[in-house]
């Protein structure tokens, strides 16, 4: 049998000084990343939707949109709500790394403080995780189960809503027991004991152990939920960023 090769990670770097991009670019394709640039915000966002990168690393300072309303506008509005975000600045500031997080980032690093090394190990950290969650998402057939810590609930979500899927999801940290039901990938009904809607997901999210068991198929469930999938997804990460 043949093995296939596995594509090279995909990595956006937005920044408006030229020579950090050239620099990182520089770094990045050494470890044999594809690696897209920008010095601009908007222009940032439009390839985030054409290219879907694994991995994005922006500064705070940007014309036209600066780093924050790109990272709040990448979890609320793009394709790919769940990628995970650095932000890679010079401001060392606590209230800046506060409001960094709240707009959705995964990281925050200052330049001054960061060796190279440190930076390409925390990519690497962070897009091994990304590769897990493809390799979940390969072996996804008519049902799936798998133990929290492994995978995270926001993943497991993210896999459900990327794959389209019709079921129902059964999450439990040992004790209790919540489920979220999806129809061709959105998410329609979620219940935990007597919380349900979208409450019921936001307080699933933060579960670390327990396990998972997706069951494929339509289920009679009342739709009950206004909102968007990827709204939820955003408002989920921003969640766990403030934990």
């Amino acid at each position: 049998m043949v093995e296939t090769k596995k594509s090279p990670c995909k990595i956006l770097i937005v920044d408006s000084d030229d020579s950090t991009r050239a620099l990182l670019k520089e770094n990045l394709a050494k470890e044999d990343y594809i690696v897209f640039d920008s010095g601009n915000g908007n222009v940032a966002f439009d390839i985030v939707n054409r290219e879907k990168p694994d991995l994005v690393i922006s500064d705070i300072f940007l014309p036209e949109m600066n780093g924050f309303e790109l990272c709040q506008r990448i979890r609320d509005t793009s394709n790919i709500p769940t990628v995970p975000f650095i932000f890679f600045t010079a401001i060392d500031d606590m209230l800046t790394e506060i409001r960094a997080f709240r707009a959705g980032a995964n990281e925050y690093m200052v330049k001054r403080n960061t060796k190279r090394q440190d930076l390409l190990v925390r990519i690497d950290g962070m897009l091994s995780n990304v590769n897990a969650f493809e390799k979940e998402k390969a072996t996804l057939r008519e049902g799936f189960l798998g133990k929290l810590g492994d995978v995270s609930v926001i993943d497991i979500l993210q896999l459900l809503c990327n794959t389209n899927k019709t079921g129902n999801l059964l999450i439990s940290d040992g004790t209790v027991e919540g489920n979220v039901y999806f129809m061709k990938g959105r998410i329609f009904y979620a219940e935990l004991g007597q919380v349900k809607g979208e409450d019921a997901i936001y307080d699933m999210i933060f579960w670390e152990d327990g396990f998972f068991r997706f069951n494929q198929g339509e289920i009679p469930r009342q739709d009950i939920i206004a909102s968007p999938t990827n709204k939820i997804l955003s408002k989920c990460q921003r969640l766990l960023g403030k934990a």
